[in-house]
């Protein structure tokens, strides 16, 4: 599994970096408006319910590759589907 930077999600979503890691940092409560979030799936190939709802959980492992790393250990890969669960 290829791990995503901000940097490249923030350009094909037309954000900031700065941008993102607010999004994903959990002590901040900035959510994106709808129409970013769809970009923001579409950057990173997940789901923009996960960005608009601020889903950690399920984006954190996907910019993070010691996460990956362990997922992977376990044989359990970090899903990157489109599925709103």
């Amino acid at each position: 599994m290829k791990t995503l930077t901000q940097i490249k999600v923030a350009g094909k979503a037309g954000v900031t970096r700065g941008f993102v890691s607010r999004v994903l940092n959990p002590d901040d409560p900035l959510k994106p408006s709808w129409e970013t979030a769809k970009k923001l799936g579409l950057a990173s190939g997940t789901n923009p319910i996960w960005w608009v709802e601020k889903d950690l959980a399920k984006l954190h492992p996907i910019f993070n590759p010691e996460k990956i790393k362990a997922a992977l250990n376990n044989n359990s890969t970090p899903s990157l589907t489109q599925d709103a669960s």
